[in-house]
């Protein structure tokens, strides 16, 4: 820890990924004051946009907290996810206030790597969600995977919140960024087609009654964007799968949609 005061982070942080593959159960007990340490040179080295050093160190600093993530993914000590979470508060912070969009790609991953392998998400980890729907209301959305990484992740590892919390203002965020994205007249084609993955897990995870409510207005924007003139083959492949993947959950709720639409 003290040589990663010290050191100089572009220097330390690609030594600091090889360390944590070779010697992970090492480095496990130790991620917390490390994962501190990397988000207090990360804020200092995106600071300052306009030396090139600053930036790279920046983007390392982040790939190592995702490498100690992994890395801890690797060990007994699962527990120590709820301390990593509350270690990268400042970055929720960051996120508020960032306009670059290659920050908070990369933040945004650092997130979403510890959604995936946290065994229970904690209110820290899950506080993410609320700052991704309001950098995507004022950001570039060609972040789109970015996004439904946290999106896919809260959603599976803490259904019930996502369906639940504050009357589904979960899923309807979810369903409006993959509005807002298939029918966005510029958007580009890559980020088109991951569209619908917005809504993919959300309609995957919402059995026993939980996606119903949802179908209409989720039939309404594939129906809109299967008749746009932008389609592509691929991206209609994906719409018909988000169709399929309703009538395999809610069948009553989607013939029910498509029917009142003639479709």
């Amino acid at each position: 820890l003290e040589v990663l005061q010290a050191a100089e982070t572009a220097e330390l942080t690609a030594a600091l990924q090889a360390f944590m593959h070779e010697f992970v159960e090492d480095v496990a007990p130790y991620t917390v004051p490390i994962i501190e340490s990397l988000v207090e040179a990360f804020l200092d080295a995106s600071a300052d946009r306009t030396d090139d050093a600053s930036c790279l160190a920046a983007y390392q600093c982040a790939q190592a907290m995702r490498q100690l993530i992994h890395g801890v993914s690797r060990t007994q000590a699962a527990e120590l996810y709820a301390d990593v979470a509350r270690a990268l508060a400042p970055l929720l912070e960051f996120l508020a206030d960032e306009s670059e969009s290659d920050f908070v790609s990369e933040v945004l991953a650092v997130y979403a790597l510890l959604l995936y392998y946290a065994p229970e998400v904690t209110d820290e980890m899950y506080a993410v969600l609320d700052v991704a729907h309001a950098i995507f209301e004022r950001q570039d959305i060609d972040l789109a995977l970015e996004f439904v990484a946290i999106t896919d992740n809260c959603v599976s590892y803490a259904t019930e919140r996502f369906f639940g919390r504050n009357d589904g203002a979960d899923v309807d965020a979810a369903i409006g960024m993959f509005e807002h994205t298939v029918l966005h007249a510029t958007v580009s084609h890559s980020v088109r087609v991951d569209a619908p993955k917005f809504v993919d897990s959300v309609i995957q995870n919402g059995a026993d009654g939980r996606i119903d409510a949802y179908m209409p207005r989720i039939v309404d924007v594939v129906l809109r964007a299967l008749n746009a003139e932008y389609r592509s083959k691929n991206l209609r492949v994906q719409l018909a799968e988000l169709v399929l993947s309703g009538l395999f959950v809610a069948v009553g709720a989607t013939l029910g949609a498509l029917e009142e639409r003639d479709a």
